[in-house]
């Protein structure tokens, strides 16, 4: 998800792994940006499938600015909804495109 101005504002989802321990998605999200310095890449991570739950479940977050990110390959820490590290990480690729960001 991208937050930011309303014209660069923009939600993509992955599809759904089920019962996986390890989650390998190869998927490539575009998010056409215009404002870059007051826009935010906002990662989350969730288990629809947790035992007892019912619902979808936050396993953790990140949130970059996009003035911040540069063109290349990541592994990403994610934190739980106290601003805790979790035991959650992904790896990541970005690009940049003419207005776009490429994750």
């Amino acid at each position: 998800e991208v937050l930011g101005m309303p014209s660069d504002a923009s939600r993509q989802s992955s599809k759904v792994a089920n019962n996986t321990a390890k989650l390998h998605l190869d998927q490539l999200f575009t998010f056409p940006v215009q404002h870059p310095d007051q826009a935010i890449l906002v990662l989350i991570l969730k288990d629809d499938d947790m035992p007892g739950s019912g619902m979808d479940v936050s396993i953790g977050y990140r949130a970059i600015p996009l003035a911040d990110l540069v063109e290349g390959q990541f592994k990403m820490q994610f934190y739980d909804l106290k601003g805790r590290p979790s035991h959650a990480w992904v790896k990541v690729s970005f690009e940049w495109g003419p207005e776009t960001l490429v994750a």
